[in-house]
């Protein structure tokens, strides 16, 4: 028996399959980003009080960039975002914002 995270890559949970392990997807954790900014932390971005958000996954990149926008700051007043590795980087860019600092190795 085996398991593998229900987002898992699915070219590991098929090779198990094909190899005759049984998978049990397995929902290890959920991300649900945050519905609005901290007041402060809006008043801040807004004024370009902050140079730069440090994003540790593609789902932090939306979370910036959406909450961001349900609180009136557009794109052209967001910071830097430095991002973990890159995957992340790959989000960063998909959204309009390439990564300021963006490690090829996060290890």
């Amino acid at each position: 028996m085996g398991f593998v995270p229900r987002r898992g890559c699915c070219v590991g949970e098929s090779r198990l399959r094909e190899g005759g392990v049984e998978v049990l997807p397995l929902t290890v954790y959920r991300t649900h980003p945050i519905q609005e900014l901290e007041p402060e932390i809006a008043s801040a971005l807004a004024a370009g009080e902050i140079d730069a958000v440090a994003v540790y996954s593609p789902s932090a990149v939306s979370g910036v960039i959406d909450a961001a926008a349900r609180a009136g700051i557009g794109d052209e007043r967001l910071p830097a975002l430095l991002a973990l590795g890159p995957t992340t980087a790959a989000a960063c860019r998909e959204r309009g914002h390439p990564a300021a600092v963006a490690p090829e190795d996060p290890g």
